[in-house]
């Protein structure tokens, strides 16, 4: 393709390339088929995929090498004609009625999919070939049938408005682009764009308005709390009496795409004089009204729930927008919201959860702006979800909705459920925990940072200690066979909630939060407690919450003396923790046999047992946990590096290790006997993070000054470390290059702590020193079959010369070097043993 554009470009000056443009319009012929892909014909994916490339090729530095002005016009000719084609391509289908009965799921799935590819290659056109001129025209007619046409009219003829809508939309992040400068070199073109939006949107006004139920748009939109909710037997009747006159499904579509527009262009919109702000948020709200018709036709559905978390995220905007300051359209948004909940047959979790990211910004807002009545509305909304959900979390007798009150089944029956979901109650938990997260999320980012003194109210810190006690309740009382489904979600809420608790503790309004916020911490220590002593296996599910909760109260008890109970929390759990490692490893050399693959191991059961570990042993027996040594050793890795805030008055930064009353250092020597069982297994996974420890542990032996070295890895541990490295290395088949830069990392690490002992040990090893001295014998000696494990290596370094040999020692030995060139070393050994090895088989 590279070679047809640039006989394209010289085709000005060259009279014998006449069929080149032949072949360029066989190409365009591709897009000229009528109808719609995939359902009329199926080959516009074909021309989709020739224009890629096409494009591809005008923008490399090779093909696109214009002599002249005309030979760039050539190249753009063909590229607008590729728009023009395409741009029919985009438009739906004039009958909706066949494209939403007659057509099946898979076909309007095909052709959305498509439709959206050829949006990125408008943009991709627009961006890098400076079609600016096609754009330009398109959007002075699309102002101009506005402005020209009657409502009824523009309806008629949706499809081209919307098609040019959902491409300016698709291309508005190169259109409103800051440069260096900050300033948006296409400024005016995004004006020109934004009045289009305004403008159309006051067109859609009227259809909306006629579609809808006006009584509840003048309810929705005026300042005032909405009448309780009917009852649920009463609540089908409202829904028909509501749907007065059915909206054509057009208008699902066009708001779902002005919506696209107000979303990726409000930046431009809100600075636009000619903004009627109660406009914007009455189109936006009833586009929100609009999702929850009820229709027949399932396939609809789709369409409704797009138009619902479009309409939602734009409110969002809004309201972390300057016109979040409008009292109106506090009460508006809080309105719409409380009929959408109460009136609303289904709900789906997405919208759900946008909804209550919404809840927690009017929350917010409205706390700040004092308006008691929002609030109250507001809080509502919040206690009845929090009494579903307590009665979720505490009910014992059945999985199934059936022990529960009519209201909590009547609120449980809005969201969507699977037919075989056999654990009901525990889905309804994870839905109702991730909207309350969202709620919170949505409370704190009106504001950001939340360490900047955000005011958390009493409100926010109950319903957070509610949910807190009711999740330990359930976790900690009610049966459960696994580890509920709703406790991944409980990482989460920490997340959230403790940067909450922080502010709290810090601007605390009165004694009461303080108590609640106090016993909501120690609710999650017993949770934490009690998983760790049900659930035996360590599981990454339950330690990332409780690493992220350990390292929280030990940062945040650098600014909290007067909580110093915080602190003892966090060592009880590391503690326990730490046990549970320390079982799983010992477990292991315990239940081993004497013999291992008919020969005796050669360790005494005292040996076994023994922190730190033996590498060799464990390389052996180890296999059957990987999964958990990966797990913990990663978990520890990181508790590790964790480093505290600084303390005021004190500019030491405290370690993870000052949790752990620990004078004999029994927990160093537990971290290593983890990293170094894991660092030769098959599991590549496991190797790099047992690598990671080891290297971050070896570190800390290396720089603490309060430690000795020698008295935590002794020379016999040195040994059997270099031994499994090298029975690695050498084995053939090479590591991946990840791994390879971990073991170099490694021997950088060993190499900085013990250069002459890491010099010796695998000088003799690798057979390039035949004798050591008597002490590092005696300590060669201790190590079982360390003889017969030598033999092994060198008899894979057999077809290496000592030179080879000692030129890797040299290298991996020696402190300081960069750890580039310690890798390529190591690489190049292990090239030099398979080549030589296949060289002389």
């Amino acid at each position: 393709m590279d070679y047809l554009i640039h006989r394209l470009s010289n085709s000005c000056d060259n009279t014998n390339n006449q069929y080149i443009h032949e072949l360029f319009g066989m190409f365009l012929l591709t897009f000229s088929l009528t109808g719609h892909y995939p359902y009329d014909e199926d080959i516009s994916d074909v021309a989709l995929q020739i224009w890629l490339n096409i494009y591809e090729a005008s923008i490399s530095t090779t093909a696109y090498t214009v002599s002249n002005v005309h030979d760039e016009d050539a190249i753009k000719r063909i590229h607008t004609e590729f728009l023009q084609r395409a741009f029919i391509k985009f438009h739906y289908p004039k009958d909706l009625n066949q494209y939403y009965t007659v057509w099946n799921q898979e076909d309007r799935d095909l052709w959305l999919k498509f439709r959206q590819e050829l949006s990125n290659c408008f943009l991709s056109v627009f961006r890098y070939l400076n079609l600016h001129d096609w754009f330009l025209q398109a959007t002075n007619q699309l102002q101009s049938t506005i402005c020209n046409c009657t409502n009824e009219e523009l309806l008629a003829n949706w499809q081209e408005s919307e098609a040019l809508l959902f491409i300016l939309s698709s291309i508005s992040e190169h259109v409103i682009y800051k440069n260096e400068s900050q300033i948006i070199p296409l400024l005016n073109f995004a004006y020109i764009i934004s009045n289009i939006i305004l403008n159309y949107i006051h067109k859609l006004e009227q259809y909306i308005t006629y579609s809808m139920n006006y009584d509840v748009l003048i309810h929705c939109q005026k300042q005032s709390l909405p009448p309780p909710p009917p009852p649920p037997s009463q609540q089908q009747q409202h829904h028909h009496q509501q749907q007065q006159h059915p909206p054509p499904p057009q208008i699902f579509i066009l708001c779902k795409t002005v919506l696209l527009c107000i979303e990726n262009y409000y930046s431009i919109i809100v600075t636009m004089v000619t903004l009627s702000e109660i406009n914007l948020i009455k189109f936006i709200l009833n586009s929100l009204l609009l999702s929850t018709y009820i229709t027949t036709n399932e396939n609809y559905q789709n369409d409704l729930i797009e138009l619902c978390h479009i309409s939602l995220c734009v409110i969002q905007i809004i309201l972390k927008s300057k016109l979040s300051s409008s009292n109106m359209l506090v009460d508006m948004v809080t309105n719409t919201l409380e009929y959408y909940l109460y009136h609303t047959k289904l709900i789906d979790q997405t919208s759900y959860n946008l909804i209550s990211y919404c809840i927690g910004m009017l929350l917010y807002i409205s706390e700040k702006q004092n308006k008691q009545i929002t609030i109250n509305s507001l809080q509502n909304i919040l206690y009845s979800r929090l009494e579903t959900f307590r009665l979720l979390c505490t009910t014992t007798n059945t999985q199934d909705l059936s022990d529960l009150p009519q209201n909590v089944i009547s609120i449980c029956s809005q969201f969507t459920c699977k037919q075989n979901e056999i654990n009901k109650k525990s889905h309804f938990i994870t839905i109702l925990l991730g909207s309350v997260i969202q709620m919170f999320d949505g409370f704190i980012s009106v504001e950001q940072p939340i360490d900047n003194g955000i005011i958390v109210n009493h409100h926010i810190i109950t319903i957070l200690s509610k949910l807190l006690c009711y999740l330990k309740q359930s976790l900690t009382e009610v049966a459960f066979s696994q580890l509920p489904e709703y406790f991944i979600q409980y990482h989460k809420l920490l997340q959230v909630g403790l940067p909450i608790f922080t502010c709290s503790l810090n601007n605390p309004m009165d004694d009461i939060m303080i108590s609640m916020v106090i016993e909501s911490i120690h609710c999650i220590f017993y949770t934490f407690h009690y998983i760790l002593e049900k659930y035996n296996k360590l599981d990454e599910t339950i330690l990332k919450p409780i690493q992220y909760f350990i390292e929280w109260l030990f940062n945040d008890q650098s600014n909290m003396n007067e909580h110093s109970s915080f602190i003892n929390l966090a060592s009880s759990l590391l503690s326990n923790i730490l046990d549970k490692i320390n079982i799983l490893l010992i477990n292991q050399t315990i239940i081993v046999d004497d013999k291992l693959f008919g020969k005796y191991i050669g360790y005494t059961k005292e040996e076994r047992i023994n922190h730190p570990l033996s590498p060799i042993l464990m390389s052996f027996i180890g296999q059957s946990i990987t999964e958990e040594i990966e797990i913990s050793s990663r978990f520890i890795s990181q508790l590790i590096n964790f480093k505290s805030q600084e303390t005021k008055g004190n500019q030491q930064r405290k370690s993870i290790f000052n949790l752990l009353n620990d004078d004999a250092h029994m927990s160093l020597k537990l971290f290593l006997s983890l990293a170094f069982s894991g660092i030769s297994v098959p599991e590549w996974s496991t190797v790099e993070s047992c690598i990671q420890l080891a290297c971050h542990l070896l570190t800390i032996l290396t720089y603490e000054n309060n430690i000795d070295p020698l008295m935590i890895l002794d020379d016999k541990l040195l040994f059997e470390i270099n031994i499994c490295i090298l029975l690695i290395l050498t084995k053939g088949v090479p590591p991946p290059e990840k791994l390879l830069i971990k073991y170099a990392e490694l021997y950088c690490c060993l190499a900085n702590l013990f250069p002459c002992k890491q010099f010796i040990f695998l000088s003799f090893i690798t057979g390039n020193i035949q004798s050591i001295s008597q002490e590092y014998q005696l300590k060669l000696t201790q190590i079982p079959h360390s003889n017969i494990l030598i033999e092994l290596i060198t008899d894979c370094l057999c077809y290496t010369s000592l030179t080879e040999r000692a030129q890797f020692v040299i290298m991996v030995t020696r402190p300081s070097l960069s750890l580039n060139k310690v890798t390529r070393s190591i690489s190049t050994f292990i090239r030099l043993l398979s080549l030589q090895r296949h060289g002389n088989c």
